[in-house]
């Protein structure tokens, strides 16, 4: 990636507290501090939306944080389609659909330790977890993750390219996952 590329992060959830979204915006703003150029689109509609763009404004990124408001699948693909990474901030989570949709669309996910999300990534590549993962809060953390990543292009890109294979791999017949089967196929036969 050359010098101007901009990364766009994406955060999906319902803005609620659990999901931590104002973590996210704390990410890409310590990302920013780090000398990377990125903006993050926020996905959803939630009770957290009004504290999350006064956050942006607080830490002086709102105009690099993009509110998209709720997305219909298809639309969510579309979104996912220019996205370089996803961050999930939850506390907890218990299987993590949105980062398997991201990962079945090629984007990394750097996230926390929050239950799903470790189980998710670890069945993927045992070594995954020690290179996404991060405890709930620690923005630091994650922010590094980051900036590790866009920092390093071949780690990325040899991410980016394995996700979905392994993905189909891993969960092609897991029942959970039937609904989304169809999406997956493609999304996963598009590329």
């Amino acid at each position: 990636t050359n010098q101007h590329h901009t990364y766009n992060l994406c955060h999906v959830s319902n803005l609620r507290d659990v999901k931590r979204p104002l973590d996210a915006i704390t990410v890409l703003a310590r990302v920013r501090g780090a000398g990377i150029p990125a903006r993050l689109l926020m996905i959803g509609q939630g009770p957290n939306l009004i504290e999350a763009q006064q956050h942006a404004l607080s830490l002086g990124v709102a105009e690099n944080v993009i509110f998209l408001g709720s997305a219909t699948p298809l639309e969510l693909v579309r979104w996912l389609s220019i996205c370089d990474l996803q961050l999930v901030t939850s506390q907890s989570e218990s299987f993590c659909l949105a980062a398997l949709e991201a990962m079945a669309c090629s984007v990394p996910v750097v996230g926390t330790f929050c239950g799903g999300l470790e189980e998710v990534i670890g069945i993927l590549d045992k070594d995954l977890p020690e290179l996404l993962l991060s405890v709930p809060g620690d923005t630091t953390a994650m922010a590094a993750k980051v900036v590790q990543l866009f920092k390093n292009p071949p780690i990325y890109q040899q991410l980016r390219n394995s996700l979905p294979e392994k993905i189909k791999h891993q969960f092609s017949r897991q029942t959970q996952l039937k609904n989304y089967s169809n999406l997956f196929a493609g999304v996963v036969g598009s590329r």
